[in-house]
C-alpha cells in the first residue's frame, strides 16, 4: 500500500488520505497476480477520490 502511494506521489499525483475496504473476485489464472491487482485497484481508487486523471492504465500498472 505504501509503495503504491509513494509511486503515485513520485509521478506527480496528489494523493490524500482514505479509509478503504478491500474485496475482490479476480479469477485464478487471469494473468495478473493478486498483489498487482490490488496495487492497481488502490491506485485507481485513490486517483478517483482525488479527482485526478488516471491517464493510461498500462502506465499506471507499471507504476504499481
Amino acid at each position: 500500500m505504501r509503495g503504491t502511494v509513494g509511486e503515485l506521489v513520485s509521478a506527480g499525483h496528489a494523493v490524500g488520505g482514505a479509509r478503504l475496504d478491500i474485496a475482490g473476485d479476480l479469477p485464478r489464472g487471469s494473468g495478473l497476480s493478486s498483489s498487482a491487482a490490488l496495487s492497481t485497484a488502490l491506485a485507481l481508487a485513490l486517483l478517483a477520490l482525488g479527482d485526478e486523471p488516471e491517464g493510461d492504465r498500462r502506465e499506471l500498472a507499471r507504476l504499481c
